[in-house]
């Protein structure tokens, strides 16, 4: 049977891999009825809060001048209060790391805490710069538009990892660089665990041998690439369980398991 893709929201376009909008009131960011994941990176910005964020398994309160970080892969679910107030900022990791005047190739802070709550000073000053960010992106035919957007999407970034490391002081500690290719396989995991399982196919798409990726894995993330790849299966599986809006046999199916009782056994297993 076919498998569910990721939400079809999408920020990559030719003029530029990012895209800020606002919502407010009635007016959602994007429709979703059930925990769902992306193929980029998300964050949300919320002016008023209201209402509660599933994500990664775990529900969180929407609370005013709050930070939401969605990492790609990440299943989440929101369901704020009509009368909650912010915007979302999407885009390509990846992409940002080719760029020069984004430093940002390892963003640290969707990695751990999902969530900063910061105090309205701070939160104020980091909510001008997304205004700024908006006003570029709304630019569809100005010239530097792009740019403009890298441009106020890295001072956003610098400001949002000053304010997180603040709140979290500890999210550093003892924190090495990825390796650029360990991270590359963290990334086609996330976007691709629901059709893709075995670890041949993200060798290939790597240009590695499954010895060296095995290899690569174990030195660098920690645990073999059959074991990041139930990692993902595992937390989507939890948390679409848990809200209960649908049978075993169809979360089975759209996480690429045609039979429910296998499933059942690897969710066990695990």
């Amino acid at each position: 049977m076919p498998v569910a893709p990721l939400n079809s929201i999408t920020p990559v376009t030719e003029d530029c891999p990012v895209e800020v909008f606002r919502w407010g009131g009635f007016q959602d960011h994007h429709v979703a009825d059930m925990p769902h994941a992306h193929a980029f990176d998300e964050i949300l910005i919320f002016n008023k809060g209201g209402g509660k964020h599933l994500i990664d398994g775990t529900w969180h309160k929407v609370e005013d001048s709050s930070v939401h970080f969605i990492r790609v892969g990440a299943e989440h679910l929101l369901m704020r209060s009509a009368d909650a107030d912010g915007g979302t900022v999407l885009f390509l990791r990846d992409y940002l790391s080719y760029e020069p005047q984004l430093p940002f190739k390892h963003l640290f802070f969707f990695e751990t805490q999902a969530v900063l709550n910061l105090p309205c000073t701070a939160f104020n000053e980091l909510w001008l710069i997304y205004e700024q960010m908006l006003n570029e992106a709304q630019k569809k035919t100005h010239f530097y538009r792009k740019q403009a957007i890298l441009s106020w999407l890295n001072a956003f970034l610098v400001k949002v990892a000053e304010h997180y490391h603040q709140v979290y002081p500890e999210a550093l500690s003892g924190r090495a660089a990825v390796h650029p290719l360990a991270q590359s396989f963290q990334h086609l995991v996330a976007a691709h665990f629901h059709l893709q399982k075995s670890v041949e196919f993200y060798a290939r798409q790597l240009f590695v041998t499954p010895k060296y990726l095995h290899e690569l894995s174990r030195k660098h993330l920690g645990k073999c690439p059959q074991d990041l790849i139930a990692d993902h299966t595992i937390t989507m599986a939890v948390s679409r369980l848990q809200t209960g809006a649908d049978s075993v046999k169809k979360i089975a199916s759209e996480l690429g398991f045609s039979d429910p009782a296998y499933f059942s056994r690897f969710l066990k297993k695990h």
